[in-house]
């Protein structure tokens, strides 16, 4: 089966129901897969500068290119005003190389400065992304690769173990 004709079906309902295409990230798979490609830096919001250029668009961090990438792929099937909502992104505290809480830290946080100052991406500016977490509390009895039970704010007793401001 060919995927193109189901999503067209999919953007034309969204669109007939003015409804967001909900869709998951998740930046972390995309480093750990492509490291010597990925700029860490580029992938956790610490790019002061773009690294990534597209026609006229500048791109300082990988959230904005895929949610763009989404936005552009909708464009060119004929639906350029469908939202996109981000239902869970995130990164893991510990489970493989690079999931740390330093860096998942870094990551929610350059998520949450995103969406509280309403900033938009490159293709849509004046739009704000909205943005849930992956997970709150960890979720160590969770069945699958280890990293993938530690998306998380909390820990299972309730600690906090991300040093993360939703003030900013």
């Amino acid at each position: 089966m060919r995927l193109l004709p189901v999503m067209k079906q999919l953007l034309q309902f969204l669109s007939e129901t003015e409804s967001p295409l909900m869709v998951n990230t998740n930046p972390f798979d995309t480093y750990v897969d492509n490291p010597l490609k990925v700029a860490l830096n580029y992938v956790l919001f610490g790019v002061n500068k773009a690294l990534f250029h597209d026609d006229c668009k500048a791109y300082s961090n990988l959230f904005d290119a895929t949610v763009d990438a989404l936005v552009a792929a909708m464009q060119k099937q004929g639906f350029p005003k469908i939202p996109v909502l981000v239902t869970a992104t995130g990164w893991p505290t510990k489970g493989k190389t690079a999931a740390t809480p330093e860096k998942a830290a870094a990551y929610a946080q350059g998520i949450i400065d995103k969406v509280v100052k309403g900033v938009g991406t490159p293709m849509r500016p004046r739009d704000t992304v909205e943005v849930f977490s992956s997970n709150l509390f960890d979720q160590n009895k969770k069945e699958g690769k280890e990293y993938e039970k530690h998306f998380v704010i909390f820990n299972v007793d309730g600690n906090r173990i991300l040093k993360i401001s939703f003030v900013p």
